[in-house]
């Protein structure tokens, strides 16, 4: 059996632990839109880890079970 999925809904934000450029910091206050997207829950831990990796950092995540679309005639 398939691992069950999930649309997972997030807001992502860099890392202020780091030092980075204001410019960084200004672009990521500008991009303040929600961002959906679908995993297996052990997906989105290790898409969730390879962010950090880079400084970013996950914010407001919300999930619910994954529905295929349906098509409308």
């Amino acid at each position: 059996m398939m691992p069950p999925r999930f649309n997972y809904a997030f807001t992502v934000r860099p890392n202020l632990r780091r030092d980075l450029d204001p410019a960084v910091l200004r672009l990521f206050e500008a991009l303040a839109d929600r961002v959906e997207m679908d995993f297996t829950a052990q997906e989105f831990e290790r898409f969730r880890a390879s962010l950090a990796a880079f400084g970013l950092m996950l914010h407001e995540v919300e999930r619910v079970p994954y529905l295929e679309p349906e098509p409308v005639p």
